[in-house]
């Protein structure tokens, strides 16, 4: 069993408070063209809250908004944003922002604006760079890593979905744990 679960949220409880969390965050991601998608969660189970619960503790002190769900059953929430034109996804944290997009053969692109785990690997098509910077600076560099895919004859997928959202967010993860 994974230690994770990903997924979309319904809880105007949450969604209150992930609202008042990340208010900057969402305003800043509006001027530069983002609407909101939806309330994302990732919920972490027993073995899961016992495996990473160092990584909880780090969530805390970011403030991250989160809701015990059962015995050693704990989901952070986050609203999730959406970029039409360009067919890509921002997801605020304690952390920062990260950016997501993904291309018509699979591959994802991921940029985060803050110091994280960087992923270059080409049997899965992820791709995930970070850098402290401010979250103008890193959309920009966001949209130019996927432009250098593009200009390599790459296409971006036309369609964005929280569900499938949820899987890129998955993948990112698997390369990770």
């Amino acid at each position: 069993m994974k230690p994770i679960l990903y997924e979309s949220l319904q809880d105007e409880g949450l969604e209150s408070r992930v609202a008042d969390r990340y208010r900057a965050d969402v305003d800043a991601l509006a001027r530069l063209g983002f609407r909101r998608l939806g309330l994302y969660g990732e919920t972490l189970l027993p073995a899961g809250v016992l495996l990473l619960f160092p990584v909880v503790i780090a969530m805390l002190l970011k403030k991250e908004v989160l809701a015990w769900r059962g015995f050693l059953r704990i989901t952070f929430a986050y609203p999730l944003m959406v970029h039409l034109e360009e067919q890509a996804y921002a997801l605020p944290l304690g952390m920062g922002v990260k950016f997501y997009t993904r291309l018509m053969d699979e591959t994802l692109v991921i940029t985060a604006n803050f110091p994280s785990e960087e992923i270059a690997n080409m049997m899965t098509k992820v791709y995930k760079s970070s850098r402290k910077s401010g979250i103008e600076t890193a959309w920009q560099g966001h949209r130019e890593h996927v432009d250098s895919f593009i200009q390599g004859g790459k296409a971006v997928d036309g369609w964005v979905s929280m569900e499938k959202f949820v899987t890129l967010s998955s993948r990112e993860d698997a390369e990770m744990i």
